[in-house]
């Protein structure tokens, strides 16, 4: 379904095969230790699949909370923390972007979308267009616009600069 673009059907199967697994076993030792899914490989790539076909759908919360699932599901699963990073960098989150990218890549260091994530991260980051970097800009210089003129270090066109409606994030397929 997935290769004939019809991605409505595909998020069915995907959901589908997902339900048809056997539920994960819960510990019945006092400590709480699940003992370890046999099936967590394959329910990370079934959410890690649908989360990609949510990204296709420009349906990025979706999307998020299935790399999340699938990342949850299997830790060391590159594509996964790839899909997790490309739906967070979607959604305006760089910094959470940047980990997942930095995390896949130590996994799998010559992984090229992980490359491609962290370097569109880090041309974000600096522009303070992140809404973190927002509050963080307007907790430290904000005090600044309301001075005198000339008395403040902070240039107003910078100032003007951030409040500039924000260019659109760039979107990794």
């Amino acid at each position: 379904a997935l290769r004939g673009h019809e991605l409505g059907l595909a998020v069915a199967c995907y959901t589908t095969g997902l339900a048809l697994l056997p539920p994960e076993a819960v510990a019945a030792v006092p400590d709480g230790v699940a003992p370890e899914d046999e099936h967590a490989l394959l329910r990370s790539v079934l959410f890690s699949n649908r989360a990609s076909v949510f990204c296709r759908l420009k349906t990025w919360r979706s999307a998020r909370a299935d790399a999340q699932a699938a990342v949850e599901k299997k830790g060391d699963f590159v594509k996964a923390r790839n899909r997790l990073g490309t739906a967070l960098l979607a959604c305006g989150q760089v910094e959470q972007a940047y980990v997942h990218f930095a995390h896949a890549l130590k996994l799998e260091s010559n992984n090229t979308a992980a490359l491609k994530g962290r370097q569109a991260c880090i041309s974000i980051l600096p522009l303070w267009r992140t809404l973190p970097a927002r509050r963080r800009f307007r907790e430290r210089f904000g005090v600044d616009l309301w001075r005198p003129k000339g008395t403040s270090k902070v240039n107003m066109s910078f100032w003007a600069f951030l409040l500039w409606p924000a260019p659109p994030l760039p979107i990794l397929n």
